[in-house]
């Protein structure tokens, strides 16, 4: 009759437990959100706020990335690249 009851209770113990860990990862969880959140919304005004709208994930997204692929120094870059470099190009001086 004993080993019934100490079970019952290791078992409710588990149990209780893993649902203590469980609120406590979902509390982080939505905490660790809250300041990702506010970290990305920061330093917008509100005439910028208004201006973004809300998106169908159903919708396809498009993006038109800028930048340039030129390099001031491009020996540098490439020796700095070069150990990566060596197992697909081999390494050529002009």
């Amino acid at each position: 009759m004993r080993s019934r009851k100490k079970r019952k209770k290791i078992i409710i113990g588990a149990i209780a437990a893993v649902v203590t860990l469980a609120v406590i990862g979902v509390g982080a969880a939505f905490a660790y959100m809250g300041v990702l959140n506010g970290k990305l919304s920061k330093g917008i005004d509100e005439d910028t706020q208004l201006a973004l709208t809300d998106k169908s994930l159903a919708e396809p997204f498009y993006m038109l990335l800028m930048g340039t692929d030129k390099v001031a120094n491009m020996e540098t870059a490439i020796e700095a690249t070069r150990p990566c470099w060596r197992a697909l190009i081999p390494f050529r001086k002009r």
